[in-house]
Parts: structure tokens; sequence; C-alpha cells
């Protein structure tokens, strides 16, 4: 086993599953409560078009100060904040110790 395959097991981003997925869609019904669930843009301003999906920007997006509109208000209202958790949890990572800092 190389340096390079230890690294990428270690990255939680490989272990998606379908049960994940699964978790992530279903967080989207109405019936799950309000606020709505939806799939949240790191920059709500619209800087990047990327939204927080997979563990890194999950925790981007909890990192952001809440000035810069991030922090756990929303990453509480993003779908895949709960995929990452469910599946963490299950599968026995440590969250926070898989992914690097933010930037």
């Amino acid at each position: 086993m190389t340096a390079k395959d230890v690294k990428r097991l270690k990255d939680a981003t490989n272990f998606h599953t379908q049960g994940q997925f699964f978790l992530h869609e279903m967080m989207h019904l109405d019936l799950i409560g309000d606020p709505p669930i939806i799939d949240e843009f790191i920059d709500p301003e619209g800087g990047g078009a990327a939204k927080a999906y997979g563990p890194k920007r999950v925790h981007m997006l909890a990192q952001r100060s809440l000035a810069k509109g991030g922090g756990a208000t929303r990453a509480s209202t993003n779908a895949d904040s709960y995929a990452w958790m469910t599946s963490g949890k299950f599968l026995g990572f440590d969250m926070i110790s898989t992914v690097e800092p933010a930037d």
C-alpha cells in the first residue's frame, strides 16, 4: 500500500453509499419540517457555484462565519450535512479529523 492509497482511504469523500444518497434526497421532503432542508451554496452571495456537497465542503460551510453567511444555522439546513453526519456515525469516522482545515 502506497502513501497515496493511505491518503485516499483517510479521505471520507471516497465512502459514498446508496444509503447516504437516499438520506440526502429524503432530507428534501416537506415532511422533514421547517425550515426546508436544501442544497446550500458555500457562498450565499454567489461568489462561487460550489454547493456544500461532500465532507470538505460541508465543513467549509459550517466553519464559515455568520457574517459571511455560514455557520451552524446554514449547515443545519444543508441536506449533505445530515448525510455525512449519519455516514460518519455509521461507519465510525471522526468527520472532523478526516477533513482538512478550510482556507
